[in-house]
């Protein structure tokens, strides 16, 4: 059986190697005689076409004992689709048709073979003589039931870790059978079965070819060093060795303790123990280290509701370094913690040196899942280190009675407390970087438990980031003093969200220090007054005044928005007036109603939604810097979906800088102002659910500059929209592009709520103007503007997508060219000029129509454009340009006019030119003939 298995992982191999070469070649020149022995044949490959026997002689290592069997893998000569002296279904050159082996032990090599160098099936072969379709493979029958059977058995790790628990003879019987029928179906079935059940099938043979000691682990052992099984876990620890790995078969209950003297791990294996040890933990730890393995998915420790007084799982009785890695512990204890660290002196105890990882564990209980006993001296301090997980508890979460400076350090940590704090750090430095505490206290709220973190003791802890939340207090300094240092995150309390407590007639040397950073910070900020509390708050966001508590060179700025943020020079991010301030939002705030302002941004940066108030007049200097939209934004009550609301009455400027959709903005400028853009870029095409860039409802909106507006692909650049039925907008609203930027996205022209019977004076309250400007999107009409209505849309200048000959105005011209994406070109143009623009010598007009009946010529590149445009019985004229150039008059410069170098305009030419045009280059033009 073990040469069948060494087969196996040759074919792995080989079939490895082949692949890694491009090549798909098997070495079929494996022969057997009575299965004890195998010779492997080197298999050359033939040349196609040349004519030699197929038995021609072969090397001397390709022969037998008697020096007289050829090497059957040897195809020189063969050529594909030979089936000279094998006749499909004919049996008779003595191979047998299930698998193309001789019965002998020796290959028949009379007949041809396959060019892959395998043996042919006669009775699949093609009757033509050729190999059939390359791209098929068809299994036969016997192969298939073999794969089927091989899918059905457990893996070897499976075995080996108890996750199979069927019956160890039966497996060993089916592997044996499945290694002798493997042998039978020769190698072209061999290579038929996938690389990782044949990988499967010799694993399990490998495993059970010591089989001997594997079935020493019995069906009713309950956990395994190694391959030694044992019935009940105390027997596994009394056995284990230094480093040894005890890993569980099946659930098991553990009634008595158990002493954990040698450092091992406890791999629980997807299985569950139950706790049933009362007035005591079930593992009491002597040894130097002790680690739960709970990785698997399915792995549990639980206390049952049976087991009243239970003290929790582990026992930390001496200097150890315990880790829990993974799995769920559920329970309730009698007023004990999950782990504890001890130290007394009766019974002579002292784990005080000790450090307890939890990593991603998931817990919960009534009680405590981490403790220590009282330690007063800094001889040997504990060390906590909590990464990841979540955690539940109707009380207090982790406790540490510890005076002496000791580590604890929570990361990405998920708690949930019924009391608190989640923690006291009494003594020890913490860090919480990340973490959701939550305490939800609620009968008491106002009692200092009902703390999310609390330090004592002359403690110091520092949080960077997360959420700190309690019906109490968010962070808490208690009167035994203390500090706690917020850099970054969420600090929330229902009472308060920092307090800094100091009992003098108690701890007459006592301090409590708050230093605030960063972060926000909802519900207020308290300290006694006893001289000896310290609060400092030098950055973040507050959601109540907190002016007395800002530190030296920072302001306390109402961002308009109900909140404070508190700024400085070093991160202040606009300047107004000589006055610095720590967001764009706050700056506006100090604004007043009609005094004009000018805000400048300092450097680039990411901030809340902006609303300016109506009356106001503000110059936005974006300082060449971009300003990032993020929540919240800003709108009416119950639609606050705008990045920018700028209401009526304002006159605003925008200019020098990009603004750039960062948030879930539905719109990003709401504009009800009279509003100029000056060399701005307005970036909402990565930002999809942005469905207007600049919404314009009110007032005059000039773009100009070279200002641009980019919206995502099917969204709105900008839009001119009349609110009909509204009194505050009753003047109307206009529009005007001038810019030598780029417009990517609609243009959406639209009168809401407008009578029709007011129709007739709609529009002159909506007016769009284009003089200049490439427009790479539609001109629509929406919200029950139409044609018939005589939209107040006026085109002078610019480049456009689409045709807009019905809004060019009338003494203007449209150019229609082949120029990139925006191939109609308006201005005015003598005729000669029109030529020039589009570097023609020859062009060809049509007079037309364009919305109000007025006339305007267009120009077109071929006389077939022109009469279709015509149509039947209209007028082409034919426009030829005079060989100097100079009867150009054109008022617009376009890419195509004579000013530009003159292979920029032959670039230009053949980017124009189709398939089958010729473009003609002289001294004095560049045409398409």
């Amino acid at each position: 059986m073990k040469s069948t298995a060494r087969r196996l992982l040759a074919l792995l191999l080989a079939a490895s190697l082949a692949l890694s070469s491009g090549m798909l070649a098997f070495a079929d020149g494996i022969t057997e005689g009575d299965g004890s022995s195998v010779t492997v044949g080197t298999g050359e490959a033939g040349t196609i076409g040349e004519e030699e026997t197929p038995g021609d002689t072969g090397t001397p290592d390709d022969t037998d004992a008697s020096g007289d069997i050829e090497n059957p893998g040897d195809t020189t000569g063969t050529t594909p689709g030979d089936t000279t002296g094998t006749t499909p279904g004919d049996t008779s050159d003595g191979t047998d048709p299930s698998d193309g082996t001789d019965p002998s032990g020796g290959d028949d090599t009379s007949g041809g073979t396959d060019p892959s160098g395998g043996d042919e099936n006669p009775d699949e072969g093609d009757p033509s003589g050729g190999t059939g379709n390359p791209d098929e493979t068809v299994i036969p029958e016997n192969v298939q039931a073999l794969i089927d059977r091989i899918s059905a058995l457990p893996t070897a790790e499976d075995v080996l870790n108890g996750v199979w628990t069927g019956d160890m003879s039966q497996l060993l019987a089916e592997v044996n059978s499945l290694m002798s029928e493997f042998d039978t179906i020769g190698v072209g079935g061999q290579a038929l079965i996938p690389d990782d059940l044949a990988a499967k099938l010799a694993g399990l043979e490998e495993l059970l070819s010591n089989s001997a000691s594997l079935m020493s682990v019995a069906p009713t052992d309950i956990c395994r060093i190694d391959d030694t099984g044992y019935s009940t876990l105390a027997d596994a620890f009394a056995h284990a060795g230094e480093n040894d790995e005890i890993v569980l078969l099946a659930d098991t209950t553990v009634n008595t303790g158990i002493a954990v003297t040698t450092p091992v791990t406890l791999n629980l294996n997807g299985h569950t123990i139950t706790n049933l040890v009362e007035k005591e933990r079930p593992f009491q730890v002597t040894a130097s280290s002790f680690a739960i393995d709970g990785t698997v998915a399915g792995s549990k420790m639980e206390i049952p509701e049976s087991n009243t007084s239970s003290y929790g799982f582990i026992k930390v009785a001496d200097t150890s370094v315990i880790t829990v890695d993974g799995g769920t512990y559920t329970g309730d204890t009698d007023n004990g913690a999950f782990i504890k660290i001890f130290h007394s002196d009766e019974p002579v105890l002292d784990a005080s040196g000790s450090t307890v990882y939890f990593t991603n564990a998931e817990m919960s209980s009534n009680n405590q899942f981490f403790s220590t006993d009282t330690l007063t001296t800094d001889a040997n301090t504990p060390t906590l280190v909590v990464n990841g997980g979540t955690y539940t508890t109707d009380g207090q979460a982790f406790g540490i009675d510890v005076i002496p400076p000791s580590p604890v350090t929570f990361t990405d940590v998920t708690v949930t407390a019924g009391t608190g704090p989640v923690i006291e750090v009494c003594g020890p430095a913490a860090t919480f970087d990340n973490c959701d505490f939550t305490v939800t206290n609620s009968t008491d709220p106002s009692h200092f438990q009902a703390t999310a973190v609390g330090v004592s003791q002359g403690g110091t802890a520092v949080i960077d980031g997360g959420s700190y939340t309690s019906t109490g207090y968010g962070i808490y300094v208690y009167s035994s003093g203390g500090s706690i240092t917020v850099k970054d995150g969420i600090v929330e309390g229902g009472v308060a969200a920092a307090k800094a407590d100091v009992d003098l007639n108690t701890y007459p040397f006592a301090t409590s220090e708050i230093y605030l950073q960063g972060g926000e910070f909802k519900g207020t900020i308290q300290k006694t007054s006893t001289g000896k509390e310290t609060i400092k708050i030098s950055g973040g966001t507050f959601d109540t005044d907190v002016s007395n508590y800002v530190a030296s060179g920072s302001q306390c700025i109402p961002d308009g928005n109900g909140n404070y943020i508190i700024g400085n020079d070093e991160n202040a991010v606009v300047e107004m007036d000589g006055k610095k301030y720590p967001s764009l939002a706050s700056a506006v705030h100090a604004t007043q109603p009609g005094q004009p302002a000018t805000i400048k941004l300092l450097k680039p940066t990411s901030g809340s939604g902006v609303k300016v108030p109506e009356g106001s007049n503000i110059i936005f200097d974006f300082g060449g810097h971009t300003y990032t939209v993020t929540d919240p934004l800003v709108g009416s009550t119950g639609t606050e979906t705008n990045a920018f609301q700028l209401l009526k009455d304002s006159t605003i400027v925008m200019r020098n800088g990009t603004i750039k959709a960062g948030s879930s903005a539905l719109i990003m400028i709401q504009n009800y102002s009279d509003l100029t853009y000056v060399d701005m870029t307005l970036d909402a095409s990565e930002s999809s659910q942005c469905q207007y860039v600049s919404s314009n409802n009110h007032g005059t909106i000039n773009i100009t500059g070279n200002t641009n507006i980019y919206a995502a692909p099917g969204q709105v650049a900008f839009d001119v929209c009349y609110w009909g039925d509204s009194s505050d907008y009753a003047s109307g609203v206009t529009v005007n592009i001038d810019t030598t930027g780029t417009i990517e996205g609609k243009i959406e022209y639209s009168y809401l709520n407008a009578t029709v019977a007011g129709k007739g004076g709609i529009a002159n309250k909506a007016k769009l103007n284009i003089a200049n400007g490439t427009i790479n999107g539609s001109i629509t009409l929406a919200g029950g503007a139409s044609e018939a209505d005589k939209p107040n849309i006026t085109i002078t200048g610019g480049s456009f997508k689409e045709d807009v000959k019905k809004y060019v105005d009338e003494g203007h011209d449209e150019l229609v060219t082949k120029r990139g994406s925006t191939p109609y070109i308006v201005g005015k143009f003598s005729d000669g000029g029109a030529a020039s623009a589009m570097g023609q010598q020859t062009v060809y007009k049509v007079t037309q129509t364009n919305s109000d009946g007025e006339l305007i010529d267009v120009y077109y590149l071929t006389e077939k454009e022109a009469q279709d445009a015509a149509g039947a019985g209209g007028t082409v004229i034919t426009v030829t340009r005079p060989s100097t150039g100079s009867s150009s008059s054109s008022s617009q410069k376009t890419p195509y006019q004579e000013e530009r170098p003159f292979w920029d305009r032959v670039v230009n030419r053949i980017e124009d030119a189709e398939a089958g045009d010729t473009v003609k280059a002289n001294a004095e033009s560049c045409t398409l003939v």
